[in-house]
């Protein structure tokens, strides 16, 4: 019989390219599109360790005063013979300043160490939260002022304040908090440089 294909005749298709052993799908030429590279994580900077102190006593000065007035309602009541309400509404609110500052402080910690902040090389990322995460980016060319601040009890742990205000019509106030008092002047400086090199070029 003749072979190959003649006058009028269709060549027969070619067999298809066998993918080698061991060769995953997604590499160039070979099954489809190379795949996306994933970005790298931001390279994030933690509030320094000395916040956490400022925060402990942050939150033992918001539960205290909550605790004696449940302690003082239930006193009042005692002491003056007072209804029975009063006991009980004492002993609520005594109780709630208990379990709810006690969570509080034993996740003070961790809540810390999610506080953050990343220079990546066109936004200023925040990072803060630890049931509901919360990222902020912010676009260099929206910093329209940098200012430092600190409270005494920042100051006695060494730490500041870096307040960021942004312009645009999502104008607002990013803080990030826990920046060691060595290196805040120098990070507030770079964050006014590059937004004035973005401004600059536009």
């Amino acid at each position: 019989m003749p072979q190959g294909g003649g006058p009028g005749q269709n060549p027969a298709p070619s067999a298809p390219t066998a993918r080698p052993a061991g060769v995953p799908l997604g590499l160039p030429g070979v099954g489809g599109p190379a795949p996306r590279q994933a970005a790298p994580d931001p390279q994030w900077q933690p509030a320094a360790p000395g916040y956490l102190k400022v925060r402990f006593i942050h939150t033992v000065a918001a539960f205290v005063p909550v605790l004696l007035v449940g302690l003082g309602l239930d006193a009042l009541a005692v002491l003056t013979d007072g209804p029975l309400w009063m006991r009980i509404l004492g002993v609520l609110v005594a109780l709630v300043a208990v379990f709810w500052g006690g969570w509080w402080l034993l996740t003070t910690p961790r809540r810390t160490r999610a506080l953050a902040y990343a220079l990546e090389s066109n936004h200023l990322m925040t990072r803060r939260g630890l049931v509901f995460r919360s990222i902020t980016s912010i676009p260099y060319g929206r910093i329209q002022y940098v200012d430092v601040d600190s409270g005494p009890l920042e100051r006695l742990s060494g730490v500041s304040r870096l307040t960021v205000r942004t312009a645009g019509e999502a104008a607002g106030t990013v803080v990030v908090y826990g920046v060691p008092n060595d290196i805040v002047d120098a990070v507030r400086a770079e964050l006014v440089h590059r937004a004035d090199e973005r401004m600059a070029a536009l």
